[in-house]
């Protein structure tokens, strides 16, 4: 997971630079915070919290290594 993170991650960032876009993201905090509740014996949650976690690391870490302009809105609505 983490090298798809990584890889998709770097090509969302090449894109947006080349189109010269800016990347919003919804911030998923509560989300996650949800699903660490959920006491399932069931490990989709711990996963689904993995991978979110992730990709938005790697995105917040490649626009700002690519000079990409990039925010996260309140999921709320979007």
């Amino acid at each position: 997971m983490k090298d798809w993170a990584r890889k998709t991650s770097f090509e969302i960032m090449e894109l947006a630079k080349e189109l010269r876009y800016a990347v919003v993201r919804e911030d998923l905090t509560g989300l996650i915070n949800t699903l660490r509740r959920i006491e399932s014996k069931d490990h989709r949650a711990r996963i689904t919290i993995m991978g979110y976690r992730r990709i938005g690391k790697w995105l917040d870490w490649q626009a700002k290594k690519h000079g990409v302009p990039h925010v996260k809105v309140n999921p709320n609505g979007t």
